[in-house]
């Protein structure tokens, strides 16, 4: 179950490519599979924290970039939905 969850986290992450065209000059981003556990690891350990708390978080912090909350309402209801959270 946590693999599935965890692949399913990937492909929301993927379809949503928060890198946009920044994407290709990441040689070893395997379609945000660490990402994608990280996500899921952080969200077992500090479960008081938001889904969008930690992937905002991770993601940020991975690439350096600056999401916008807006950008992860879709994201968050997805990641909610696989987790029932």
């Amino acid at each position: 179950m946590k693999n599935e969850e965890i692949e399913k986290i990937r492909i929301i992450i993927e379809k949503w490519n928060p890198l946009g065209e920044k994407a290709n000059n990441y040689k070893e981003l395997f379609g945000y599979k660490y990402e994608a556990m990280d996500i899921h690891s952080n969200l077992r350990i500090f479960p008081q924290k938001s889904i969008e708390q930690i992937v905002k978080q991770i993601i940020e912090q991975s690439f350096e970039i600056s999401i916008i909350d807006s950008e992860l309402d879709s994201v968050v209801e997805k990641i909610s939905k696989i987790l029932k959270r």
